[in-house]
């Protein structure tokens, strides 16, 4: 659960995606998650969001939260 925070938090703040190298530096060399684990962590992320604003999505440059199309006309009235 605390590594799927911590990715999470990262993806919200960094406003960029994120490589999976990116994420993996995140924590220190003794704790840090291989690519597998990583990868589960982020496929449980997708999942979560399922129902929500917002889909976990892996583009050309890593991964990076995205609001859904559908949405993206109203959410544009206050950005």
């Amino acid at each position: 659960m605390q590594l799927k925070l911590i990715i999470e938090g990262a993806l919200l703040a960094a406003g960029r995606a994120l490589t999976l190298a990116e994420i993996a530096d995140l924590f220190d060399a003794p704790s840090r998650p291989g690519d597998e684990e990583l990868g589960t962590a982020l496929e449980e992320l997708r999942a979560d969001c399922a129902g929500r604003a917002l889909e976990l999505r892996e583009v050309a440059s890593g991964y990076r939260p995205v609001s859904y199309t559908h949405l993206t006309l109203p959410t544009k009235r206050i950005v």
